[in-house]
Formats: C-alpha cells, structure tokens, sequence
C-alpha cells in the first residue's frame, strides 16, 4: 500500500487478507503470499499515490500482479517468483536487477504491459515458465535449472538490436519453442557466447552459432 514509505522491506506499507478483511501485515511478502500492486486511483485512500514498493534487497514473492498504472521499482535488487507474472502497469529496473523464476510450480508470464526484464533467471526444481505474452531480455538470461515454453507469438528475445545485445548463461534447461537472439558484428569463434539451448521438453537440442568473422 505504500502507507509510510516505497520499501518493500516494511510491513507497514502492506495490507494482508485474513480471511474476512484487509488489515495492516505483520510481514513483508513471502513466498507463500501473492503480491498485488494497485495504483491509488484503483484502491482508493489506503494505497499511496506517490509511495510504489521500491525493492532495496533480495525478496521473494509467490505471484506478482501489477494492475494498471501501478508501478513496481525493483531498484538493484532480485526479486524471486515462485508463482506467476502478470503486469498491467509499469516495472522500474535498473542493469543490475533480477526477476528470478524459481520454485516446483507451473508458471506464466502474462498482462498487458511490454514484459522487458533486463536481467531473467530460471532455478526451478520442477515446472515451466510459460509465456503468455513476448518477453524480451535486455541483459542476461540466465538458466540454472527449468523450461521456458515459447511460441512464434509469444517470443523469447535476447537483446533488440545488433547494437544492443545480451547474453544467455546456460546450464541447464531448454526453451521449448521459438528463441530469437540479437548478435553484434564481431567475431565470436569457438565461444560459448552464441549459444541457442533450444530443444522439447525433455529434450535439450541447443545450437551453437559461432561467426569467425565480423560483418
């Protein structure tokens, strides 16, 4: 709600259902929580126009719902999901922070919003990530462990121009369906750094495009 100030680290900026109402949390989210930002104009006087979280250290969540014209400020900071994404609204982030995908669950990246995360990470101990709408990854993709299903409609792109490039770090898992990447034109030779780790579920087929050349 924002009532004291923007940090996500302070109860007393959120609101918790028990069951009949919403009252003041005894805590900041979890990952057993679900996590809802809602402007001032949607939730009237008890969430602050001006106060939207500002995440300042590593926090985790189940699922994320930004509803239209609110706005989430990761900062610097990581944000672990162990449920499903869905922004309406607006996600502030800096080169440093992380929407990190983690848990057993099925989970979807969804909502209105243009889903551009600068840096995307996958460490799942079961499940996939399912993307409802394209993403796009500006940074660092990076895949310790579990699927991303893609299709032609709902793409996954790593970086959006030949001039601005990101890098995947890969160990495991496999995008399941349509990857597109962005490289520069200089050489990359006998690097890991063209890697495409595309395949089927249970079946990781990943390419690797290497240019000896620049362009």
């Amino acid at each position: 709600s924002g009532r004291t100030s923007t940090d996500w680290g302070v109860a007393s900026n959120w609101y918790e259902y028990n069951g009949t109402s919403f009252v003041i949390a005894s805590a900041t989210p979890t990952v057993s929580n679900n996590t809802i930002v809602l402007p001032s104009s949607i939730s009237g006087i008890c969430i602050s126009s001006t106060n939207s979280p500002t995440i300042s250290a590593p926090s985790s969540t189940r699922n994320v719902f930004i509803g239209s014209s609110g706005v989430l400020n990761l900062s610097a900071s990581t944000l672990s999901v162990h449920g499903s994404w869905r922004n309406n609204g607006s996600l502030i982030q800096s080169a440093a922070a992380v929407v990190s995908f983690r848990g057993g669950l099925a989970q979807t990246i969804d909502g209105n919003a243009t889903h551009t995360f600068t840096q995307l990470t996958l460490d799942k101990t079961g499940g996939s990530v399912t993307l409802n709408k394209p993403v796009s990854v500006a940074n660092l993709l990076t895949m310790t462990n579990g699927n991303i299903v893609t299709t032609s409609t709902n793409l996954l792109t790593i970086g959006s121009s030949v001039s601005s490039t990101a890098s995947i770090a890969w160990t495991s898992g496999t995008v399941v369906g349509p990857l597109r990447r962005y490289f520069s034109g200089t050489p990359n030779a006998a690097q890991a750094s063209g890697i495409f780790p595309v395949g089927l579920a249970i079946v990781n087929r990943y390419a690797r495009i290497n240019f000896t050349s620049g362009l």
